[in-house]
């Protein structure tokens, strides 16, 4: 059973949890909102996209099958998409950032062999 979940963050601050629940063989779908069922689906065995509100957003879930299902969720209103709990999300400043602490560690450890030696 696939399961996947979502945090949200809205403009006000205010979090918003989003879960879905994907039997593998029958292909029922569950998607909810916090503590509230939003979406149930029987049978879902093929692409499929699902559309809800939060606040005053409009989210779209995205459903497509290849060898297994992968399952996106995006902010149509804001025209981004929300990252999966626990998926790091790198982009380009994520990794020069990566190398720049990488080369400054190396540049203290190589100062700190060269004064100890």
């Amino acid at each position: 059973m696939a399961q996947r979940t979502w945090l949200y963050k809205t403009p006000d601050g205010i979090v918003f949890e989003i879960g879905l629940y994907h039997g593998d063989k029958s292909g029922h779908l569950l998607l909810y909102v916090g503590n509230e069922i939003i979406k149930i689906d029987f049978g879902v065995k093929e692409a499929r996209e699902f559309s809800f509100m939060l606040d005053d957003e409009l989210f779209k879930m995205a459903i497509s099958c290849g060898d297994e299902f992968d399952y996106k969720l995006y902010n149509e209103t804001r025209n981004e998409e929300i990252p999966l709990v626990g998926k790091v999300v790198r982009n380009k400043r994520y990794i020069l950032l990566m190398v720049l602490v990488v080369f400054g560690v190396i540049l203290v450890l190589t100062g700190i062999v060269y004064f100890v030696i």
